[in-house]
């Protein structure tokens, strides 16, 4: 506090406005109260006074540092609240500008109530769920959102998917079963993949949108067709057309609204509260006292490519949040792949090599770890994993390592 030059409570004021999300320690031999007081005001994090022993010293280090990961939890939640208050699109975290942007436009369109939508974008962006919230941010919220299962039918099944079957059509169907158009009555149809719908059912859709209304198969009133319908797709559709394999007057019926979402490592901004979010949700789901990401894990995160995007993000934190035995996300827990010569903070980065290992086998080579480090006490291992004991059990009978019984005294055994 008391320099030759300057003094602490100067500077204090100064790296607190300069750095508002640095904590700062005040050290000093004076023991007045109300120097104490004055420097907790200007923003101080603790103030210790000397003489220091270290442990005091590392307590309140690790007090400031695990309050500066809570401190940047909080402000990302609060960017996501004040978002989702601005877009009312609570499940799309958004907060690079090309996904504020993708957010906006689907917000304008789920206001507008267009009736076809495409949405494009590589696997694992989050297309379904960019669906799901148009749906419901649209006037149709309270309707129907109806998922098509296969896109790849064929052509008898396709007709009977998408406009139900008149009972008697066939000898089999003994009652009349609607279909998907008219299930989702005056709501929504997911079209996921439109890229690997077969022709036929790409002419069912494209007589749909021109009519809007269809027929039962087998049967003779017309049903007033009155959904929107939203389609994905990660190929390119119009090198389709040009190909043949996919119908033109389709591809401009849903290239009228078309949204992009970019690939998760073109929005490295999203990266960290995605991250975040899964975090918060397996640590709820496991029943662990997680509070954030080491700075090395959050560098490694930013740098990896993401080849599977927000998809495979999840799975990461997922098995992340199993494997992690503190209460912070190490590098060590993300069991990233790395190209040999390429580390995490290596100026390229991580670049994969290999598709990292399967949630289920890290999950369990982590019981199997714990409970060799147990010697076969449940109880132990459940601790050491930092989970429930009934959840450790269910997971032993799944992974059939449960251990043996000891065998019976010989007296006890039947004669």
């Amino acid at each position: 506090l008391a320099l030759p030059d300057t003094s602490g409570t100067v500077l204090l004021g100064r790296w607190t406005t300069a750095f508002p999300e640095t904590q700062v320690i005040v050290m000093t031999a004076n023991r007045e109260i109300a120097t104490a007081v004055q420097c907790v005001k200007a923003g101080a994090f603790d103030f210790l006074v000397k003489p220091l022993g270290s442990a005091l010293l590392l307590k309140t280090i690790k007090g400031a540092t695990q309050y500066q990961v809570l401190a940047k939890r909080i402000s990302i939640l609060a960017q996501l609240a004040k978002r989702a208050g601005e877009t009312h699109f609570a499940d799309v975290i958004a907060i690079s500008a090309a996904m504020r942007h993708v957010v906006a436009t689907a917000q304008r369109i789920a206001a507008e109530d267009s009736r076809c939508v495409l949405i494009l974008g590589e696997g694992g962006v989050g297309k379904k769920l960019l669906a799901r919230a148009i749906h419901k941010m649209s006037r149709r919220a309270e309707n129907p959102f109806v998922e098509v299962g296969n896109t790849s039918l064929s052509p008898e099944l396709a007709r009977g998917e998408l406009f139900g079957l008149q009972k008697g059509v066939f000898a089999e169907v003994r009652e009349g079963r609607i279909g998907v158009f008219e299930m989702a009555e005056g709501g929504t149809v997911f079209l996921d993949e439109l890229g690997d719908m077969n022709a036929e059912m790409q002419a069912s859709v494209a007589q749909v949108m021109e009519d809007r209304h269809f027929r039962r198969v087998g049967g003779s009133v017309d049903i007033t067709a009155n959904m929107a319908l939203i389609a994905t797709s990660r190929q390119d559709l119009a090198r389709k057309v040009e190909t043949g394999t996919f119908r033109r007057d389709l591809f401009y019926r849903f290239g009228a609204e078309t949204l992009l979402i970019p690939p998760l490592r073109e929005r490295v901004a999203d990266i960290h509260a995605l991250a975040t979010h899964f975090l918060d949700l397996y640590a709820r789901q496991f029943g662990k006292s997680l509070i954030g990401f080491s700075s090395p894990a959050a560098r490694a995160l930013d740098a990896y490519p993401w080849p599977g995007n927000v998809r495979e993000l999840r799975n990461v934190v997922e098995r992340a949040c199993l494997l992690a035995q503190k209460d912070v996300i190490d590098v060590s827990d993300l069991l990233l792949p790395v190209a040999p010569g390429a580390g995490a903070q290596g100026g390229g980065g991580a670049r994969p090599l290999q598709r990292p290992v399967s949630l289920a086998q890290a999950e369990e080579q982590a019981i199997r770890s714990a409970m060799a480090a147990a010697q076969g006490n449940r109880n132990a291992a459940a601790e050491i994993l930092g989970i429930h004991r009934t959840t450790l059990y269910k997971k032993l009978r799944e992974y059939n390592l449960e251990p043996a019984e000891p065998p019976a005294p010989a007296g006890d055994a039947d004669a």
